[in-house]
């Protein structure tokens, strides 16, 4: 009942409060008034009876004392007119009856009544037998009876007088609950629908209007504070998140050109060392040999930490793209440990993969690239800090159906539990930087951000002097019921270059120095022939000119830039089949992206390396339209 009184709205619940007080008033005006009443009417009735009786017998004794029947006789002759009397007896002192008035004929046992109270009701008429006394000596009795139908119809009359009397108090109490309700509830309802506008449009700058100054007037009163301090904060959080985005912006942009600055000069110091190997009419020196190898080593440690500093900013910035799928574990860790195994042997450490999973277990649901990444990261850090001669220890485990767990266990020195709560913080290498050892201190921030993203996460637990493990816990996926092989075959191009006949590549680019580094790569490979150009309108007129089986594109070209003039040569007839393959130092994912989605045919990132620069130059003057075609083989 409770319950359900509290889900009444508080109109319904002060229409019940007040309608109920006339209510109680017409309950008590038809019940203790009406018996109040009855009750006044019925004495009234009685003291005019009793009124008449003593009349009547002190008439009736001096009568009887003298024997005086006729007197008798006009006593009773006098009171039955207009009296409505039933019944009119005159009895001696032996109950003997002298004188009676009937009209109904009642039968009555006179003795048993005479013996009654006083006044008395019976058969629905009022009784009194009074006793005739002629000096304090009894002489008989007076027994009068009035019929009470008249009585009982005016208390029925005032009964029904009474209950209109209630209607009509109910009814007006109805009314008056009704109007004072809606007079009452008015504030509170417009103050409840400005609530639901601002919930709805989100709109904290509507107000409710304050009419009184009684409690419902200081709670809209407190509610359009409320609203202010609402709006003044999203305004604050509004000019925050502009701040924001502008500064992420601005960050982007400082670290695109930051990118492009640093990968221009790196893309020369890093191609020209590795041109010193190609040169066998000048082989290096083993002094030489060393020099050119710290040049490359210091030239990669920087490259490495440009990309994981554009990899970190692409993840905080929420725009990292991803390619979730159902990847099978165990083949992407095999691919890893070909990869980290000339690593694992020069530093003299033994990798055991442990990893025992039956066929279908293996499958999580990752992004396959960015999962191969997280492989890399956490092994080479534990062989590049382990101890002489360690181990590295891989296990894999299946916790549930949802969740697998691959864990990288070493035998280096451990990390201590300070520093486990500042492992994952960026750029801290927890004094590394001190000590031989590479690194940029980004990794596993990287690690640990591309795992919470892909619905995974990291946890360490090291033991100072005997080591660490790296356990990261994977969203498990499902493994493909039908896998199709699919071969690749490679189209040849018609009008491909006839044996002995040198293949001619144009490259548009305005900076000396990478000029400079792709002749000199070129120089290596007769069967080529290379044409430049500073400007993107000298290129474009070379290549209508010369029709070059590939064009390289710079992006940031003067006057005109590298996307520009590739929409151009697709628009010339004799051009537009040419594949043109964009060569730059922005290395800004959405850079690449916006780049190929223009039109571009590849795209190849700076500081150039020579074998994979050449291989895919190689593909592409063998496939022009860089467009692998399948051949679906199903199994």
């Amino acid at each position: 009942m409770s319950r359900l009184f509290s889900r009444l709205s508080i109109q319904a619940k002060l229409f019940i409060f007040i309608a109920f007080v006339p209510l109680l008033v017409s309950a008590f005006n038809f019940t203790y008034y009406s018996k109040i009443h009855e009750n006044q009417a019925l004495k009234k009735l009685n003291d005019h009876v009793n009124g008449l009786s003593e009349m009547l017998a002190f008439t009736a004794a001096t009568s009887l004392k003298l024997k005086n029947f006729e007197s008798i006789a006009s006593a009773i002759q006098w009171a039955k007119e207009g009296k409505r009397f039933s019944y009119i007896g005159i009895f001696d002192a032996k109950d003997q009856e002298i004188a009676v008035f009937n009209p109904n004929e009642m039968t009555l046992e006179i003795p048993e009544i005479l013996r009654k109270e006083n006044t008395f009701v019976f058969d629905e008429k009022l009784f009194v037998a009074k006793p005739i006394v002629y000096f304090e000596n009894r002489q008989g009795t007076l027994l009068l009876a009035i019929s009470l139908d008249e009585l009982y119809a005016n208390i029925s009359d005032n009964r029904i007088k009474n209950l209109y009397i209630s209607l009509a108090i109910i009814f007006l109490g109805i009314i008056v609950s009704l109007l004072f309700s809606q007079i009452s509830i008015r504030p509170i309802r417009h103050l409840t629908l400005t609530a639901k506008r601002v919930s709805s449009e989100k709109n904290y700058s509507l107000r409710a209007i304050k009419k009184s100054d009684d409690q419902v007037g200081l709670l809209i009163e407190q509610f359009n504070a409320m609203l202010e301090q609402i709006q003044l904060r999203d305004e604050e959080l509004l000019q925050a998140k502009e701040e924001a985005e502008h500064a992420n912006r601005a960050k982007s942009e400082f670290l695109s050109r930051m990118s492009h600055e640093l990968r221009t000069p790196m893309n020369a110091i890093l191609g020209f060392a590795q041109l010193l190997d190609f040169n066998p009419n000048e082989p290096l020196t083993k002094t030489q040999q060393g020099k050119k190898e710290e040049i490359l080593k210091a030239g990669n440690h920087l490259l490495e930490l440009i990309n994981e500093v554009l990899d970190l900013s692409r993840i905080e910035s929420g725009k990292l793209t991803l390619s979730i799928e159902n990847v099978d574990l165990v083949e992407v860790m095999q691919e890893v440990l070909l990869l980290i195994d000339p690593m694992a042997k020069q530093n003299n450490i033994r990798i055991d993969n442990q990893i025992s999973l039956q066929p279908g277990e293996s499958f999580v649901f990752m992004d396959r690239t960015k999962l191969k990444q997280i492989f890399l990261n956490l092994i080479s850090n534990a062989i590049k800090y382990n101890r002489p001669d360690g181990s590295v220890t891989l296990k894999g485990e299946i916790i549930s159906e949802k969740e697998m767990t691959l864990s990288v266990v070493d035998t280096g020195m451990g990390i201590s539990e300070e520093q486990q709560t500042q492992i994952f913080e960026p750029f801290n290498r927890l004094d590394a930087e001190n000590s031989e050892i590479e690194g940029t201190g980004i990794g596993l921030t990287i690690t640990k951000r591309l795992l919470e993203i892909m619905n995974g996460s990291i946890s360490l637990k090291s033991i100072p002097g005997k080591g660490s493990r790296f356990s990261i816990h994977l969203p498990r996926g499902e493994a493909p019921q039908l896998l199709h092989k699919t071969p690749y075959r490679i189209e040849e191009r018609d009008g491909v270059a006839d044996e002995g006949k040198k293949q001619v590549v144009l490259y548009v680019e305005d900076n000396p120095a990478n000029l400079a580094l792709v002749q000199q790569i070129m120089s290596h490979h007769p069967d080529m022939e290379l044409l430049s150009a500073p400007q993107a309108q000298m290129g474009i007129d070379l290549a209508r000119a010369h029709q070059p089986d590939l064009i390289l594109m710079d992006i940031n070209l003067p006057e005109m830039d590298g996307i520009t003039a590739m929409k151009k040569l697709k628009a010339y007839e004799e051009t537009r089949n040419i594949p043109v393959i964009a060569l730059s130092a922005n290395a800004m994912q959405k850079d690449i992206d916006h780049a190929l989605q223009q039109g571009f045919d590849s795209y190849i990132t700076k500081p150039l390396d020579v074998p994979e620069f050449m291989g895919k130059m190689t593909e592409t003057l063998k496939n022009p339209s860089s467009r692998l075609k399948e051949e679906k083989i199903m199994s």
